[in-house]
């Protein structure tokens, strides 16, 4: 009668049929623990670092726009006097995410706001390299409705600008938008989807992300930056650096179908 311990072990976690190469030396518990170490920073960062056209681990087209906002869509006293989208339609993102990574201090995310004038100078010169499509909605909030919902005006705005900048691309195309509390996932898929229904563009991913895992984004951060900064602030001492590539609208947002 055959034993338990005859039996044939079958493979299984931490256990393999095949024999170690005889050149091989058996790793030390420190030498597997860096070699955990390096797997987790991998994982934590492969956005960042292996960012090559993909993105989160999914594959996405080449062809990418960017969108964020460069104001606030309220109607408060304290509220911007214009809302501003800024918009980047690039073939190469990675590039985008070069330029965010090398500049970025210790790490952290890259914003604009916490750059010196000269960083923005030298970041918005680098971006121009990538030959990016620039368009940038502009809402005089004086001609909205007093009290109008501002998840309403930043959706409608939205809108507008992939109704826009869809018209004059095709091909597949993966669209990444800024976080923030007005768009949530499911509702930035439906306004890609209906704003490509008519157009020659195929939707690839739509995705609403955190610019801190998003170098594109970080470097696109000063575009809208930029854009808020000359609207809202009478200063164009920044956006005149790309003005020539973008194109600056102003959106009837009685006319935007959600």
């Amino acid at each position: 009668m055959r034993g338990i311990f005859d039996r044939k072990r079958k493979p299984g976690r931490g256990y393999s049929d095949k024999p170690r190469p005889k050149n091989q030396k058996k790793k030390s518990a420190s030498d597997k623990k860096k070699d955990i170490r390096k797997q987790n920073r991998r994982k934590k960062g492969s956005f960042e670092k292996e960012y090559r056209g993909r993105v989160y681990g999914r594959q996405v087209a080449p062809q990418t726009i960017l969108i964020d906002e460069g104001g606030d869509s309220g109607a408060t006293e304290s509220a911007s006097e214009f809302y501003v989208v800024a918009s980047t339609v690039t073939y190469k993102p990675e590039a985008l995410a070069d330029i965010a990574i090398k500049n970025r201090v210790g790490g952290k995310e890259l914003k604009y706001r916490d750059s010196t004038p000269e960083k923005i100078v030298k970041i918005l010169n680098e971006y121009l390299e990538t030959d990016p499509d620039i368009t940038v909605m502009v809402v005089d909030k004086n001609d909205l409705p007093p009290g109008k919902d501002s998840v309403l005006t930043h959706r409608q705005t939205v809108k507008a600008m992939l109704d826009d900048v869809t018209k004059n691309i095709g091909g597949d195309v993966t669209i990444y938008f800024d976080y923030n509390n007005k768009l949530k996932q499911g509702t930035a898929g439906r306004l890609a989807k209906k704003a490509m229904k008519d157009s020659e563009v195929k939707l690839v991913k739509a995705t609403v992300v955190d610019s801190a895992k998003c170098p594109p984004m970080q470097t696109h951060d000063f575009v809208s930056g930029s854009a808020g900064r000359k609207f809202n602030e009478h200063d164009n001492q920044f956006f005149k650096i790309i003005e020539k590539k973008a194109k600056v609208k102003k959106p009837d947002l009685d006319d935007v179908e959600l």
